[in-house]
């Protein structure tokens, strides 16, 4: 199914179904949520967009066509990582790598760093438009004054 909020001017909140979704937001900032166990690309336009990832099992491909952390686009990955073993690191949970100007991030809440086969989720062009510095799980989730120690 495809939600298309390009032409709006406000906020927008749009929700994917479970299936092949594709989800366009407007020009301002808004809200993009994918269950886990699709298929999904999420396209937020302009404006700080929150891409919330649901978890609804670990497969799945989310494609982000337009992620940009300087307009303060954030990945929400709360519910998804609530679930992560305890007794393990993030790290040992998810994965990010750079591919070409892609990045891409997988996901094993086991904590045994398994990510072959695993939900993946890919930010599409995200170098062409930050530095490889700038691009963290942190500043990802949390947005770059994330990784700014005071």
């Amino acid at each position: 199914e495809q939600i298309d909020a390009s032409a709006a001017l406000a906020s927008v909140a749009l929700f994917g179904n479970g299936g092949p979704d594709t989800l366009i937001g407007g020009s301002s900032s808004d809200l993009l949520v994918a269950p886990t166990a699709t298929s999904a690309t999420l396209r937020g336009g302009n404006g700080a967009d929150v891409f919330r990832i649901k978890n609804a099992g670990m497969n799945g491909n989310i494609t982000i066509d337009d992620f940009n952390i300087t307009q303060g686009d954030h990945l929400d990955l709360d519910e998804l990582l609530s679930g992560f073993a305890a007794d393990s690191f993030i790290e040992d949970c998810v994965q990010l790598t750079k591919s070409s100007n892609d990045a891409l991030l997988k996901f094993d809440l086991s904590g045994d760093r398994n990510f072959s086969g695993a939900l993946s989720i890919q930010l599409s062009g995200i170098y062409a438009r930050q530095t490889i510095a700038e691009v963290t799980l942190r500043s990802l989730m949390y947005g770059l004054q994330a990784d700014t120690v005071i």
